[in-house]
């Protein structure tokens, strides 16, 4: 009988956890001094600080910060820069759900995310980053933020960092809590229920068992409920992403265009008087600016300890998130369908405009608010099971484990997306009013061309087992020699379905001809560390991972890294490693897919400076959201990575933690795209990523280009990046008073230098306060603040406890993509936390957040369906109030 991939899979790896089971009779329990493993490090040991910078959020950060998601969480870590939010997916075809972080903002594909430190499965539509909506945080007992790279414990695309959540282990009892988070203005509040509970005691019973349960439910936020993000024309901003396809329909004549409402002013707010005669639909007035999500999120775990020298541990973890995605009602016309076939209105039919000197058939650039804002479903389920055995066997430690990953999503049309084929000859009836208000039989017949139902799913499995295992293996004057050793085998596996409708280009507005793809690779990796006291005050770290891909080869990292402590109060520590990331399956392979650009923009040939060459043909190629392809490119080649970090570490009085690290980190070959306004920035520079139409129009002159079928904009490599900055943190706390007991913590980065190149070996740009339109991992844009931080101080007294936060993120120069200057103000949120505790098993807690209503500050920015503010730089919920109560019962 044939072997399948599974079981090939298995046959490797099985005997190895059972060798590692079977010796479990002649184990012998080692007493040693209460030694964890730390985030970054595979060897045990006594002390919290190593040769790289952790940082640390405790389960009463994460109670008192009052947060729901993981995401929500992540916003507090300092280092955490551009992170793609859920707002950012609105209108991001390509991943509609997902969540992810940016440490050192490197992008999410260069953020590894753990659970227990072990990896879970990327999500399946992104394909390049674990989404954080997967994280229990019910379950969550702390978080370790490793700021550096790690490749040569965890896998080599860790270049950014690594956040690792760990679960509540040995919990006995449970509890239930509920949690409501409302805001002042209309849209974005938040409810959770959420339960956990454990039974037994693992040193005592012999075993535990811990599961936790949570729902959450969040309000989308509409762009018209909020005065900075209602509107697509800024002229304060020097913003105008008004759209020629409109309501009520512009026409387009041999000379132009008119439009029959527009002496009148159009149709506001949908709808404003514009240049070229004719109104310009402001699609901010109908969208939403945050999405509303459903999530269910489960997590169970359970150990068993066979002797002291074995015990046998599992995991199941199960999500189900739900996101609403509202855009503007579909564009239609001959820019927005796919072959560019004109939307006609007959001569001759009921709501013909008169008195315009028009005749024949009309060629409309047309708005379908009648339908309703393109909506759609994003469902994404996670499933994790994890089984595996640890204990220690003849002095060494050993860990091993088999997991199964595997993440499904689903997108699927509930409102608004309409079919081409179905359209165009429904217009053409003369029965659909492009003009006004629609008849019962117009409204019927334009609701008979709406596309309902799963329009996509894809999935995305990772089959993994890992083993390490650990022993100090010789013992010097100094103290002992540790040493570990571990290896790993994957196989990454990925599926994107595209239904029928998708894959013929049928849905008018874009994001069409997706075809079906999938992938996979096989990683095996081997890593080795070693920790040697070289003197009682100065201890290196060596180590070294090997990773073998099959089908980008073999690579070698290492990592040196040494801390000297010349007293109890003060030390100093540093690291260098090197890291390599392999392009994802989704990178790869991805499936290209049309959108409209984010930005409006002049064709640079044939609308210079706004001025039509053709008039004829100036709404072709002025004003106008060109079409543009995105997508995978299979001959990508990986990301490689050099950094080094020097900090120290200070405990000037008691209680008392500072670290201040350097960091210098080098990548190149650049994962990423090139966006719109970089593009039509330099024309010429990128004409290669302009496809323009082989034949000309009537009224061209001669040598005129061809009128923009689409921009290029997939995947590619791009040039290099070169980051150095300061990671800071503060812990402080103060002697138990008869006020009570005060607690400072701190925890920042600031940025001294972000360069980047476009190009292999082209020119430096400097990104360091400034918007930039390289993308690289899962942004499409950069923001690198040159200082950002998030202090929090506590006074705990008696059973009560109340908290002041700031969180701030300097300012930067604006995108000032049509030669405005503009610099976006720093933004600073100040939040207040309560927490009284009546009786022993009863925890209430309310606050504020944004305490001073604080808006985002305004920006032109031109890459995201949100107008008048950055979405990845600030919250535009506005100042919220918000309760908790917590039971404790068993």
């Amino acid at each position: 009988m044939p072997k399948t991939s599974a079981t090939r899979f298995t046959s490797y790896t099985a005997p190895l956890i059972v060798a590692l089971a079977g010796v479990y009779g002649v184990a012998h329990a080692q007493g040693s001094p209460e030694r964890v493993i730390i985030t970054g490090s595979s060897i045990p040991r006594t002390e919290a600080e190593s040769a790289q910078p952790v940082q640390v959020i405790t389960r009463e950060d994460i109670e008192k910060s009052g947060s729901m998601t993981a995401s929500e969480l992540a916003n507090q870590i300092a280092s955490n820069m551009s992170a793609y939010q859920p707002s950012s997916a609105i209108g991001d075809a390509a991943r509609p759900g997902f969540s992810g972080a940016s440490l050192r903002g490197l992008g999410a594909s260069n953020t590894l995310i753990l659970l227990n430190g072990r990896r879970l499965a990327n999500h399946a539509f992104d394909g390049g980053a674990v989404d954080l909506n997967t994280i229990p945080l019910a379950a969550i007992e702390r978080v370790e933020v490793l700021l550096g790279g790690a490749s040569h414990i965890y896998g080599t695309d860790a270049i950014g960092g690594v956040i690792n959540f760990i679960t509540r282990t040995d919990y006995k009892g449970a509890e239930i809590s509920a949690f409501t988070d409302q805001p002042h203005r209309a849209g974005g509040g938040r409810n959770q229920l959420a339960f956990a509970g454990g039974l037994g005691n693992l040193r005592e019973d012999r075993f535990n068992v811990f599961g936790s349960i949570d729902f959450t439910k969040q309000q989308g936020i509409r762009a018209i409920d909020r005065d900075f993000a209602k509107s697509a024309f800024r002229p304060d901003l020097g913003v105008n992403k008004l759209s020629g396809n409109s309501f009520p329909a512009n026409i387009l004549t041999g000379t132009g265009f008119v439009n029959p409402a527009r002496a009148s002013g159009c149709v506001p707010p949908f709808s404003i008087p514009t240049t070229l005669n004719r109104c310009g639909f402001d699609y901010a007035s109908v969208i939403d600016i945050t999405p509303p999500q459903e999530k269910t999120n489960m997590f169970l775990s359970g150990a068993f300890r066979v002797s002291p020298a074995m015990t046998f541990f599992s995991e199941l973890n199960f999500v189900n998130v739900k996101s609403t995605f509202a855009i503007s009602p579909t564009p239609a016309s001959e820019q927005t369908t796919f072959a560019g076939d004109p939307l006609l209105y007959p001569a001759g039919g009921p709501f013909y405009p008169t008195g315009l000197g028009l005749s024949g058939d009309l060629n409309l650039y047309w708005r379908a608010v009648d339908t309703g804002p393109r909506t759609d479903e994003a469902t994404s389920k996670t499933f994790r099971a994890l089984g595996g055995v640890k204990g220690v066997v003849s002095g060494w430690d050993y860990n091993a484990a088999l997991s199964f990953n595997k993440t499904k999503t689903e997108d699927r049309f509930t409102r608004g997306y309409l079919s081409e084929a179905a359209l165009l000859p429904a217009m053409f009836t003369g029965l659909i009013n492009p003009f006004g208000p629609q008849t019962a039989q117009g409204q019927a017949l334009l609701d008979s061309t709406q596309i309902r139902g799963v329009v996509r799913d894809a999935t995305g499995k990772v089959p993994t087992i890992d083993a390490r295992v650990s022993k100090d293996i010789l013992k010097l004057p100094a103290g002992p020699v540790g040493f570990a050793f571990g290896t790993e085998f994957r196989k990454e596996e990925y599926i994107d379905d595209p239904k029928a409708v998708l894959a013929s280009g049928d849905i008018i507005g874009g994001g069409g001809n997706l075809q079906h793809i999938e992938g996979n690779r096989n990683v095996k990796a081997f890593y080795a560390e070693v920790l040697v006291p070289i003197v009682r005050t100065l201890e290196a770290t060596a180590a070294v991972r090997q990773d073998r891909y099959s089908d980008f080869g073999s690579t070698t990292n290492p990592m040196v890294g040494m801390k000297w402590t010349p007293m109890r109060q003060l030390g100093f520590r540093g690291a260098y490693n090197t890291g390599f990331h392999a392009p994802t399956l989704y990178d790869l392979f991805g499936p290209t897919f049309q959108g409209n650009t984010a930005n409006v923009h002049d064709d640079p040939a044939r609308c210079p400076g706004g001025n039509a060459v053709n008039p004829a043909t100036a709404g072709l190629d002025c004003g106008l959201q060109f079409k543009t392809n995105f997508g995978g490119n299979r001959d990508l080649q990986p990301e490689k990575s050099k950094q080094f970090s020097l900090g120290v570490i200070a405990e000037p009085m008691r209680n008392t933690s500072i670290t201040v690290d350097y960091f210098q980190l080098h990548r190149s070959d650049t994962i990423g795209t090139l966006s719109d306004d970089l593009i039509f920035s330099n024309p010429t520079k990128y004409s290669g990523n302009i496809v323009r139409e082989t034949t000309s129009r009537p009224g061209d002159p001669a040598g005129l280009p061809g009128v923009i079928d689409h921009l290029d904009q997939r995947t590619t490599n791009l040039g290099k990046i070169d980051t150095r900055g300061l990671d800071i943190s503060m812990r402080a706390q103060s002697p138990s008073t008869r006020f009570g007991t005060f607690k400072f913590d701190l925890k920042a980065i600031r940025i001294l230098r972000y360069q980047y190149q476009l190009e292999r070996d082209g020119d430096w740009n400097d990104n360091l306060a400034k918007f930039a339109f390289a993308s690289d991992g899962a942004s499409t844009y950069r923001i690198v603040p040159r200082w950002r931080h998030y202090i929090t101080g506590t006074l705990d007294y008696d059973r009560w406890g109340i908290s002041l936060a700031n969180q701030y993120t300097s300012g930067y120069i604006d995108a000032n993509d049509a030669g405005q200057n503009h610099d976006v103000a720093a933004y600073s949120l100040w939040h207040l936390y309560l927490t009284f505790r009546p009786q022993k098993n009863l925890t209430l807690a309310a606050g504020v957040r944004n305490i001073l209503d604080k808006d985002p500050p305004a920006s032109n920015q031109g890459q995201n369906f949100q107008v008048g503010y950055e979405p990845k730089f600030a919250d535009p919920v506005g100042r919220s109030l918000f309760a908790r109560i917590a039971w404790k019962f068993l």
